[in-house]
């Protein structure tokens, strides 16, 4: 079997919210993952892997009709980070931490 590259497309909301969005349809379901301060590639492959696609499957991610890599990386390499990005330093890759609402006591 052939394992196409899913396009995943990448945009911004602007002016003044500067939402990133990354976005797929997938057999005519559309994904979509979006964050201010981190990269929503990495969420939108959680979404798409609990959807049920493969992790093997493969992404190529645009902006427009540019690729931003000059490869398309697998879904298992965007699940397993956070590409996390703020005013004081420039953007950094980090391993992805779920949130632990267990760590919270209710008040």
């Amino acid at each position: 079997m052939l394992n196409v590259p899913i396009a995943v497309h990448l945009s911004t909301i602007t002016p003044a919210h500067c939402i990133h969005v990354a976005s797929t349809t997938i057999s005519g379901i559309p994904y979509e993952a979006q964050h201010k301060t981190k990269s929503p590639i990495p969420m939108l492959a959680r979404k798409l892997a609990d959807a049920g696609v493969e992790t093997s499957t493969l992404l190529q991610v645009y902006r427009g009709s540019t690729p931003i890599l000059r490869q398309p990386l697998a879904l298992s390499y965007w699940i397993g980070i956070d590409v996390v990005d703020d005013d004081r330093r420039p953007a950094r890759v980090t391993k992805f931490k779920p949130f632990d609402v267990s760590a919270f006591k209710a008040a």
